[in-house]
């Protein structure tokens, strides 16, 4: 068997990089089961052993642009919550959501192929595996971007929940609009709604709602008359389910959301447009 043989027999059975591979082969006299023992030792070898266990735990790295345009999330998932909150995995996460945001990467393929600290991504992850001792691995890269407002960011439950809104307003006063953003953010996050506002709700969906409560034991017998405003009224009260616009306030009760985004408008003094929304949790 010749030198790129047992390179590529090597690669095969530890998944490590060509060049560690050809250099612990160098460092073995080119035994391939010593080259295994010094890969193993030197941490690289490891992350092939580890790469088949489940990683459902992880965290969500984030980074906006400066001028709050453009956001970037990174999924990096592990295998335990243990190590989700090591702050050397806490900081690959973040620095792998700048290196996104910086180099425009859309996909986990592209920020696999991009360079961080002097390496590459995938070496990079490699030996972080070795270091920490789990198996890491890129889930998923989301961008999310604005047209014509600005984008805030709101992280929750150690990051393993991030919540990105756009809000847009002809108002020049970014600092306000900064904060409904975010607030709303922190709406999204506890509530979890489907749509900013019932407009957006396909009408097969509310078709499927109304025939649900029509044929509900609860308005059987009544009068066409009361039947459609008994309906009328539980179809308001979906959307409060499921709009954030139509949401109780999470400050104040009394205020639904719709009512603190016209309160921010008159401050600013210019209608504010809450554009979209978006939600990414670990594990979904």
């Amino acid at each position: 068997m010749g030198m790129l043989d047992d390179i590529k027999t090597l690669r095969e059975r530890t998944q490590a990089p060509m060049m560690d591979c050809k250099k612990a082969l160098g460092e073995a006299g080119g035994n391939v089961e010593k080259a295994i023992d010094i890969l193993r030792e030197k941490g690289i070898a490891k992350a092939s052993k580890k790469a088949g266990r489940e990683t459902t735990e992880g965290r969500i790295g984030v980074t906006l642009s400066d001028d709050k345009k453009k956001a970037v999330m990174v999924k990096l998932a592990c295998e335990t919550d243990f190590v989700a909150k090591n702050k050397d995995f806490i900081a690959i996460s973040e620095d792998l959501s700048r290196l996104a945001l910086e180099k425009n990467f859309t996909t986990k393929e592209e920020l696999m192929g991009g360079s961080l600290n002097g390496n590459s991504v995938e070496e990079h992850l490699k030996a972080s595996v070795g270091k920490i001792g789990e198996n890491i691995q890129i889930a998923d890269v989301e961008t999310f971007e604005s047209e014509k407002g600005l984008v805030d960011a709101y992280k929750h439950m150690g990051s393993k929940l991030v919540v990105l809104v756009e809000v847009a307003s002809d108002g020049n006063n970014t600092n306000k609009l900064a904060e409904l953003a975010h607030e709303l953010a922190m709406q999204i996050a506890v509530d979890n709604p489907e749509y900013v506002k019932s407009s957006e709700i396909p009408e097969d969906v509310v078709d499927k709602e109304r025939k649900i409560i029509a044929e509900s034991d609860e308005l059987s017998g009544k009068p066409d008359n009361i039947k459609d405003r008994i309906i009328d009224g539980k179809i308001k009260s979906f959307f409060k389910t499921c709009c954030l616009l139509d949401l109780p306030y999470m400050r104040e009760s009394k205020m639904l959301v719709s009512e603190l985004v016209d309160k921010t408008s008159k401050e600013i003094g210019s209608p504010v447009d809450v554009v979209k929304f978006k939600r990414v949790e670990i594990g979904k």
